[in-house]
């Protein structure tokens, strides 16, 4: 698992020291060599109808760049994204006895000139990201890419949980 924390919040400003923007660096390590940096920049465009950058808490702000960078990462099919963020390197990792694929690191990356938002991407896929009876080596370039996309954007905005604990029954 890669927990991807936010490293800092930065307020762009104009002369009259209203917001323009908000920097939002993103950043997380593992010990199985994943890693994430991205810079990501809020503009206007990205918040709810109504709503000025000043009356964002922290909270929402992060909230915010995280869907943005997730949505970088692992783009809707009918959408354009903003940010291309592309396959950089694909490395299998092979067990030394058996040459099976025991994980598959994939490097995404992308870079705006324009914007300056910027993703660094590396994640891991190994069998437990497989549905029972598929292997690693059964996976084609483009399956092992959305799988990673999917892991990568799950790690910088984790869905939410989708059903409720349930309490303890009550001792009769």
């Amino acid at each position: 698992m890669l927990e991807v924390n936010t490293r800092s919040v930065t307020y762009n400003l104009d002369d009259t020291v209203a917001t323009t923007g908000i920097v939002v660096s993103l950043e997380g390590y593992n010990n199985s060599r994943e890693s994430a940096n991205m810079t990501i920049i809020l503009a206007s465009e990205d918040l709810p109808s109504g709503t000025k950058f000043d009356d964002l808490s922290r909270t929402q702000i992060i909230e915010l760049a995280r869907k943005k960078a997730a949505s970088f990462i692992n783009p809707a099919a009918d959408t354009t994204p903003e940010l291309d963020v592309n396959v950089d390197s694909i490395a299998y990792v092979l067990d030394k006895t058996s040459s099976d694929t025991k994980s598959i690191a994939i490097a995404l990356k992308g870079y705006s000139t324009e914007n300056r938002n910027n993703v660094n991407l590396s994640v891991n896929l190994t069998p437990d990201d497989l549905e029972d009876g598929v292997a690693l080596d059964d996976l084609s370039r483009k399956q092992a890419e959305a799988l990673a996309r999917k892991k990568g954007a799950d790690y910088v905005n984790p869905p939410a949980e989708t059903t409720a604990k349930e309490a303890p029954a009550a001792a009769v």
